[in-house]
């Protein structure tokens, strides 16, 4: 059997259903019901992941092996939410139910958990701001705070009431970033605390959830009722694309080693990791356990990006691995010269060296293989253009995959369903 034959009918009998695929790896976590959701890779090269039901902080290595760390008392005195590295090099987390950060070693101990002067304040999302403090959100009680590594807590309170601030960021202009909820706005503030600026959201209800630093030096952020991607310059100008699946709840963000930022799609009925390119280009790859629920990304050491399930109670793995293929077929009189064609536009971006293959399918049925070669790492993104002839002959599926130097062994995959007309 020659290798274009094997990929072929490897091709045919993965990819049957005609969506995209990606190798995902998931690992149960112990406690049962835990709901895992913020995830962050720490300076040991593991994975610390916060167990909001649990009680718990988790750690999982690249190998999958997982081991946990319980906080005491009971969830409604804890319950962890979100989770960085500090800049001691301890890790640092948020317990919304207790009101309190929280500070575990790498050895797994917890040597402090500070109390938040506002009473049932509901912290949520932490990061280090350019002052080299930590600065988080007040969900319920409606303030942005700040705790140094040595616990002394300031509060800042939010003018606009009810504004249950979400995400938080560090900008590249030196200022915090973070998005209310109620308030339905991005909101910029000083290191010392003084809001700047205030950004509404084009749409009601918006639901802004995550906002975190891109590679391009602007502000991304998560929509979950608007459904969308949306990219934010330092003075505001909000720039957004909507998820290829409507009603995803986009959720958690993260920057992928490939230079494209990935984020998860929370809807139990959509189920996806998805992956933007800086220009906007999205893929979308489903995850194996229905109804998972996955909430914060992040990428590993691995070249892969690593995301707790909530619903699921499982660790999950993707590689940082896209294509961002559009295929579209224009006729000789619709352009390109005297011949019909099938045009492609990729966004190909991965981290390790692959197989790249494209293969035309009809009724699940291979009929030809457009190319097949090997790609080096590409971070960032390419963008890449390719054309081929092609006369009329119904409706054809395009599948193109990345595999390992074996040939065999799927990485990732995306297909499109393309309409070329009847042969006259």
């Amino acid at each position: 059997m020659t290798r274009v034959t094997a990929l072929l009918i490897l091709c045919a009998g993965v990819l049957g259903a005609f969506q995209n695929q990606s190798a995902i790896t998931e690992y149960p976590v112990p406690t049962a019901n835990s709901l895992p959701e913020s995830i962050e890779l720490g300076p040991d090269g593991a994975l610390w992941f916060t167990e909001t039901a649990g009680n718990k902080i988790g750690r999982i290595t690249t190998a999958g092996v997982i081991t946990e760390y319980p906080l005491g008392g009971t969830p409604k005195t804890g319950s962890p939410w979100d989770i960085i590295i500090g800049p001691d090099g301890a890790m640092w987390f948020t317990e919304t139910l207790g009101s309190k950060i929280g500070r575990i070693t790498t050895a797994g101990v917890i040597t402090h958990q500070y109390v938040i002067p506002t009473p049932n304040s509901g912290p949520r999302r932490i990061v280090i701001g350019p002052d080299g403090a930590m600065w988080f959100t007040e969900y319920s009680g409606n303030k942005i705070g700040r705790i140094t590594t040595a616990g002394a807590i300031t509060e800042y309170p939010i003018p606009t009431p009810n504004s249950t601030p979400a995400g938080i960021a560090a900008g590249s202009d030196g200022a915090i970033w973070f998005t209310e909820n109620g308030g339905n706005q991005i909101v910029r503030m000083t290191v010392e605390g003084v809001i700047t600026n205030t950004y509404p959201a084009p749409m009601p209800d918006s639901v802004l959830a995550q906002i975190i630093p891109g590679p391009d030096g602007n502000l991304w952020i998560t929509e979950n009722w608007n459904n969308k991607i949306g990219r934010v310059l330092t003075n505001g100008l909000l720039t957004e694309w909507p998820t290829i699946t409507p009603g995803a709840v986009p959720s958690g963000l993260g920057v992928g080693p490939d230079g494209a930022l990935w984020f998860t799609e929370w809807a139990t009925n959509v189920n996806k990791i998805g992956r933007i390119t800086t220009e906007g280009i999205i893929s979308e790859f489903p995850i194996p356990t229905t109804a998972s629920e996955p909430w914060e990304i992040v990428a590993g050491p691995d070249g892969a990006l690593w995301f707790a399930e909530y619903t699921a109670n499982k660790i999950g793995r993707i590689p940082a691995c896209a294509l961002g293929m559009h295929v579209f077929y224009l006729t000789a009189q619709e352009g390109f010269g005297a011949n019909a064609a099938l045009n492609f536009t990729f966004s190909l971006g991965i981290t390790t060296s692959a197989v790249w293959t494209t293969t035309l399918l009809q009724n699940g049925v291979p009929i030809q293989q457009l190319w097949s070669e090997t790609v080096n790492p590409t971070v960032p993104p390419t963008d890449i253009f390719k054309r081929f002839k092609l006369a009329p002959m119904g409706v054809v599926q395009v599948v193109s995959g990345l595999y390992e130097s074996d040939g065999t062994t799927l990485i990732c995959s995306e297909s499109q369903t393309v309409n070329t007309g009847t042969a006259k």
